[in-house]
Formats: structure tokens, C-alpha cells, sequence
């Protein structure tokens, strides 16, 4: 919650979420971070469902295959959120 104050306070205003380099930055972080989060729910659905098929199956390549790629995938996403929040950190707030 103090992290959307914050970056309320910094970028001022909804107008500025569009038109400076910030709030486009901030918005597509958000973004991401919000399909990082609804991807993780999903997988651990996923994951909870299949895991017992895998270990039954005892670690069959072809069975833990989507695994990896799912992690994979989170993982990437993930990345993304983090260059994200770092281009924040050294943006200028275009105030």
C-alpha cells in the first residue's frame, strides 16, 4: 500500500500516467506484475493437480517438461517486473 501512495504522490496525477515516460514505465510494470501474479495463481492450481501424475510416473521427461517451461515462463515475467521497477528508480517523474 505505501509503494501506491508513493508512486500516486510521485507521479501526481491519472494524466500523467500516459503522457510521461514514468507513468508509461509505472503502468507496464503494473501490468506485468498483474499477470505474473494470475499466472502463479494458475500454476499452483496446476501444479497441485499434476504433481502426483509426475511423481508416479516417475519423473518422466515428457511429464515434466511443462513444468519447467511454467516456471520458465514465471520466471521470465518476473524479470521483466524487476527492469522495471530499476528504470523507475532512475526515471525522472517528468513533474
Amino acid at each position: 500500500m505505501a509503494g501506491a501512495v508513493l508512486a500516486w504522490q510521485t507521479v501526481g496525477g491519472w494524466d500523467r500516467l500516459s503522457t510521461t515516460d514514468y507513468g508509461r514505465t509505472l503502468v507496464v510494470k503494473l501490468l506485468v506484475l498483474a499477470v505474473v501474479l494470475v499466472i502463479a495463481q494458475g500454476s499452483k492450481s496446476w501444479v497441485a493437480r499434476r504433481l502426483d501424475f509426475a511423481v508416479v510416473l516417475r519423473g518422466d521427461a515428457a511429464t515434466v517438461r511443462p513444468f519447467v517451461h511454467s516456471v520458465a515462463a514465471e520466471t521470465a515475467l518476473v524479470i521483466v517486473v524487476l527492469a522495471a521497477a530499476s528504470l523507475l528508480v532512475t526515471a525522472s517523474p517528468g513533474r
